[in-house]
């Protein structure tokens, strides 16, 4: 069938390239995965993180965003938004970049068990304290408990720090590192000035 006759996906993007039409390979994937974080209102209301994102105009055609995974793509890595540029919200051509596991888990933040506490913190109602985790990518975590909720989260970007500082020590390529960068100015910034860092 041809492309221009076919339902936009999720109301926007535009599945150009025939071949794919029965069988997605992984860049097509990766591309309904993309919008669907950005135009999908039952994703969003499950990650509610997702919601303002959106993509760039040239990533609506499929034909434009292969392009540029060809270019860029490594396996099993994934496509991420905002290592390179904190807090963004745009995919496009220059704000994205394939990344390891391990990195992108280092950067997914979640409201899970913390409800309003600040990132990284969460209250534990039998010992009646604050605790905090910090995840160094590969699924360890390292915990300890606090008195109030601010030493809690400052005691956990300062770990997230010292993760960050493992992976700069690690041979990745010189994006990842410049991103990996970023997030460590960003974050020793919050904590020098003892300031609320809000995902």
């Amino acid at each position: 069938m041809p492309h221009h006759n076919r339902r936009p996906i999720y109301g926007i993007g535009i599945n150009d390239i025939e071949e794919t039409y029965l069988k997605q390979p992984r860049f097509c994937c990766i591309w309904r995965h993309m919008l669907q974080r950005c135009y999908s209102s039952v994703l969003q209301s499950k990650r509610p993180s997702y919601i303002g994102c959106s993509v760039v105009e040239e990533w609506h055609k499929l034909s434009n965003f292969r392009v540029w995974y060809d270019e860029n793509n490594v396996d099993d890595w994934h496509l991420d938004k905002d290592l390179l540029f904190p807090k963004n919200k745009i995919y496009s051509p220059d704000t994205c970049v394939f990344i390891p596991t391990n990195i992108n888990s280092l950067f997914t933040f979640t409201t899970k068990n913390r409800g309003e506490l600040p990132l990284g913190v969460f209250y534990h109602k039998r010992d009646q304290h604050y605790r905090s985790q910090c995840c160094d990518g590969n699924k360890k975590r390292i915990t300890s408990h606090f008195d109030t909720a601010e030493e809690a989260h400052f005691w956990y970007l300062e770990n997230k720090i010292k993760v960050i500082d493992k992976y700069l020590n690690e041979d990745y390529n010189d994006k990842i590192k410049q991103g990996l960068t970023n997030w460590k100015v960003l974050l020793q910034e919050h904590l020098n000035n003892k300031v609320e860092f809000v995902a």
